[in-house]
């Protein structure tokens, strides 16, 4: 090349005849960290199909080592890439077969309390007021402990109190006596 003239592109075509094959082993050693093997000679194609794109800007001296360099890199990343969606993947399902397990046991949670309702609201019209007052607005309106506690001019500290009392209660009356 004389000065002036800019650097030519060379076959990539020719270069990938003669260096496709050890490229390919290249990116399967760095995809086996993976275990990804399968995706080396996608790998390579996706190198070339860049080099296409973009060109280096600077002339390439040693285009093996050159298009190792880019290979083992982009196959690193690719192997991450997938190892992580895998790992999404997994976590999804993880989450899905969860939800589902949580369905089930919150339908269970319901046939329960529908069968225990009658005992539940017995012992809940039996409550001291105070007591029945902390129930109702922790568990109906969702009032904070600080909040209740103004209502009912009494410390946040009695308030628990009252609710703890009131659920042992409940507690007492819906668990089958020892006898049965």
């Amino acid at each position: 090349m004389t000065d002036g003239q800019t650097p030519t592109r060379p076959d990539l075509g020719a270069l990938y005849l003669v260096h496709g094959d050890r490229l390919v082993k290249v990116a399967a050693y760095e995809l086996a960290k993976f275990q990804r093997v399968h995706a080396a000679r996608a790998v390579v194609g996706d190198v070339f199909a860049k080099l296409i794109e973009t060109p280096p800007a600077k002339p390439i001296k040693n285009w093996a080592g050159y298009l190792s360099t880019l290979v083992r890199r982009h196959a690193i990343d690719v192997g991450r890439g997938e190892a992580a969606e895998d790992r999404r993947v997994l976590h999804a399902t993880d989450i899905a077969k969860s939800e589902a397990d949580d369905q089930w046991d919150a339908a269970d949670s319901r046939l329960d309390v529908e069968a225990l309702w009658p005992k539940v609201a017995a012992v809940l019209e039996n409550l001291p007021t105070p007591e029945r007052q902390v129930i109702e607005m922790t568990y109906s309106k969702q009032i904070r402990n600080k909040d209740i506690a103004t209502k009912l001019n009494v410390s946040a500290g009695r308030v628990t109190q009252l609710r703890n009392e009131a659920l042992r209660r409940l507690r007492d009356a819906i668990q089958p006596s020892e006898g049965s």
